[in-house]
């Protein structure tokens, strides 16, 4: 349900812009959160705002460092996905890097894609790749080469961010049960069942500087 093959340039044009998306409010992140520590992916993954700073041709952006940038697609380009989004089916990557292939179970894939249809996220939400060798950064824009520029930041306000992760909550065996209860998950290979223990935090990880206009600022 998860795959980093490349995406078509006319599907990575379909996604929406970033001026065309709102960030979600405490209570959409914490209720996403909640699936995060229930299946203890914390860790791993994130979850960021849907979206595309500009149109490609025949390319896919490419995250090296600091830098989001167009690669040429080729026969040879093999890179890893670091952003996806799910298409109805599977969380198809539209971002990569040259990292090792993220690998997350199914189970929790399933209950998360779950999530995103019966709550209206689909088109909205991704699931981003944590990155463990940068604090918070601010993404800016460089529209001759299309690339994004990243900085390290202290401080991101609620308004500009675009990507978060989840702290706080652990996941705790209960019992045995045949059931399932709010805030509960049976698994499907038996019947030992988990809750959430503690709260689930949202920590801004990423944001996209804004001007007045709400149009991404350039460097």
């Amino acid at each position: 349900m998860l795959s980093s093959s490349i995406i078509s340039t006319s599907i990575y044009n379909s996604l929406p812009m970033i001026e065309e998306q709102v960030p979600f409010d405490d209570a959409t992140l914490r209720a996403m959160g909640n699936h995060f520590a229930l299946y203890g992916v914390m860790d791993r993954v994130g979850v960021g705002l849907l979206h595309k700073h500009f149109k490609l041709s025949d390319a896919i952006m490419v995250h090296e460092g600091l830098t989001c940038k167009p690669k040429a697609i080729t026969d040879t380009l093999a890179p890893s996905g670091v952003s996806f989004f799910w298409d109805g089916q599977k969380f198809q990557a539209f971002e990569y890097d040259h990292g090792e292939q993220l690998n997350l179970d199914n189970e929790f894939l399933k209950a998360f894609a779950y999530h995103i249809e019966d709550h209206g996220l689909a088109g909205k939400v991704a699931l981003s790749k944590l990155d463990s060798t940068h604090g918070t950064l601010m993404e800016y824009c460089e529209p001759a080469t299309m690339s994004l520029i990243c900085e390290d930041t202290e401080k991101i306000v609620g308004s500009e961010a675009t990507e978060w992760k989840f702290e706080g909550a652990v996941p705790v065996i209960v019992g045995n049960s045949d059931g399932k209860s709010a805030g509960e998950h049976k698994s499907s290979g038996g019947s030992k069942v988990k809750e959430i223990h503690g709260a689930t935090v949202p920590v801004i990880t990423r944001g996209c500087a804004r001007t007045a206009s709400d149009d991404h600022k350039t460097k």
